[in-house]
């Protein structure tokens, strides 16, 4: 009866060591799988964290893009009001300097009158008042 006694408990020992050895291999499973899912996990928060950051840079150059356009189109509208401005100062500087207008400004608020003919003058003499310097063109 001995005999049989040990090979049960030999027995019982040979089931109990695989079973240890069956735990041991869960165990060794179980902490691969949630190594893996640790993994996953960190390796989909990084990518969350580059697409967050990717798309935060794609909304700052649109808006930078935006501020430069609209600030293009207020120099557009300014160019066109200093062209305007430019070309109204342009006619009024022809309408200054016509001769029609000069005539009528020395006649009406200087009291002149417009020559016959032209006059040239000896600015070079030294006797400017005198009457030889005075040369009248025609005669």
């Amino acid at each position: 009866m001995l005999a049989r006694r040990f090979e049960y408990y030999e027995e019982d020992y040979a089931l109990e060591a695989e079973r240890q050895r069956q735990q041991e291999l869960k165990e060794r499973k179980a902490k691969k799988e949630q190594a893996e899912c640790r993994a996953l996990r960190r390796g989909l928060l990084q990518l969350a964290a580059v697409g967050f950051c990717g798309y935060m840079a794609c909304v700052a150059l649109s808006s930078w893009a935006m501020y430069e356009g609209n600030s293009l189109v207020a120099l557009q509208k300014e160019e066109k009001l200093i062209g305007r401005r430019n070309s109204e100062l342009n006619i009024e500087v022809e309408q200054l300097k016509s001769p029609n207008r000069i005539i009528s400004f020395a006649e009406g608020q200087l009291d002149m009158k417009v020559a016959r003919s032209t006059i040239y003058v000896n600015a070079a003499a030294k006797g400017a008042g005198r009457r030889e310097n005075v040369l009248l063109a025609g005669k």
